[in-house]
């Protein structure tokens, strides 16, 4: 197969606005599906309570320790609440980034309107290839990881994971979006991983 030439990699603004879209597509299809499983007055409840203890925290009116303590019970509540959202994000994200984008010839509609698609360095893009690559590049890993610990764990293990994992996938991303800007091949960390690469349609 021959290498696809450095003058057609994707610019780093193409691949940043059809990010945006896709998340933007993804979390409307989400929300909407998700509006009769959700028990919307219970969950805007919950972040008032979060705002309200915030408030109380910004005017030393509870120490460090309850602060912590009470937001660790609203986190853990608000998650538990939003457990069918995170479950759909989930489902849609493994259908619109790994079974759509496969069969779609390595493009999303963000992609797609940015003219721009991810190819294999083996030549055919496979599918166990786009699901590696959206584990890390959309955020599934993540999602996975926080819905299993928040199932399974106490809240105190659910809180301080999710705050973990949640740094290490911000500090991914902008390492790849570094990667992407600087590197000659334009290649991210999730395309070194599995071999592709994001490139300009002529």
């Amino acid at each position: 197969m021959a290498k696809v030439k450095e003058k057609e990699k994707a610019l780093f603004v193409q691949r940043f606005i059809a990010f945006v879209i896709d998340v933007f597509l993804v979390s409307c299809l989400v929300s909407f599906i998700a509006v009769p499983f959700t028990d919307s007055k219970k969950v805007e409840s919950i972040e008032k309570n979060a705002t309200e203890l915030m408030e109380k925290f910004n005017q030393k009116e509870v120490t460090m320790k309850e602060f912590t303590n009470e937001y660790m019970d609203v986190y853990y509540r608000l998650g538990r609440d939003n457990g069918v959202v995170s479950l759909l994000t989930i489902f849609v994200g493994v259908c619109y980034y790994v079974v759509y984008q496969t069969y779609r010839n390595g493009q999303t509609l963000g992609k797609k309107l940015m003219k721009i698609r991810v190819v294999s360095d083996e030549g055919e893009l496979f599918m166990n290839q786009m699901i590696f690559r959206s584990l890390l590049a959309n955020s599934l890993l993540m999602n996975i990881c926080i819905y299993v610990f928040m199932l399974f764990s106490s809240k105190y293990l659910y809180f301080y994971s999710s705050l973990v994992i949640e740094a290490i996938q911000y500090l991914m991303i902008i390492a790849s979006a570094i990667m992407i800007m600087y590197r000659k091949d334009g290649c991210a960390i999730h395309d070194k991983l599995v071999h592709t690469r994001v490139i300009r349609e002529k």
